[in-house]
């Protein structure tokens, strides 16, 4: 989130957000030291100062009847907020999401030493998710991962009933073989000097014999 134009130079403060009527109201001020409240509501304590430390998303209240949620902020140092500082989260949506996500979630899960394996109920096409950041490395069916809200992703043809990405950190393969190469190398010095050596001693060996 970008910083909003307007920072929190003043001692108080309000930010506006349309939210439905009901719905819990959040707050998103990592750079906030001070409080924040709804109306009469309870005050909850920010304590960010930026780059150093960062304060925490924070549940500030409920939202009324109302069209838009009044939050009153309270600023003891200089800071910044978010643009989209405000959020509303309604629980019943919530659940629905989380009920759907259930339903097409997978059924059985794998976690080896170096990935995922995933079986899925049969379905539509979609986009199969992985809770990992979607780092270098990630590779999903063969190919590099996608990604979906900066998390490993790969897309499902209809129908598909499995899922398997590995992780392989970048430069691991050319590093095994310059390792490897570094390996045969120290191998063949003293195999090299014992040669020579050989020859020296066959050598000398022949001289003295004449």
């Amino acid at each position: 989130m970008g910083a909003d134009p307007s920072a929190l130079a003043r001692v108080r403060d309000t930010k506006r957000q349309p939210c439905p009527a009901g719905s819990e109201v959040f707050l998103w001020g990592p750079d906030l030291f001070g409080t924040a409240r709804i109306g009469s509501g309870a005050m909850v304590d920010f304590r960010g100062e930026l780059p150093s430390r960062r304060a925490a998303l924070a549940h500030v209240g409920r939202a009324d009847a109302s069209t838009a949620v009044t939050v009153s902020l309270h600023a003891t140092r200089r800071g910044t907020l978010p643009h989209d500082a405000v959020g509303c989260l309604d629980r019943d949506r919530l659940s629905a999401a989380i009920a759907g996500l259930k339903r097409t979630g997978a059924v059985s899960v794998d976690v080896t030493g170096n990935g995922v394996r995933a079986e899925l109920p049969e379905g539509p096409s979609g986009i199969a998710v992985l809770a990992a950041p979607r780092i270098a490395g990630w590779s999903c069916g063969g190919r590099p991962a996608d990604s979906y809200l900066g998390l490993v992703a790969t897309p499902l043809d209809a129908g598909r009933t499995s899922v398997e990405c590995t992780f392989r950190p970048p430069g691991l393969r050319a590093g095994t073989a310059v390792a490897m190469a570094g390996l045969l190398g120290l191998a063949a010095v003293p195999l090299g000097r014992a040669t020579r050596s050989g020859f020296r001693r066959r050598g000398d060996t022949k001289t003295s014999s004449s």
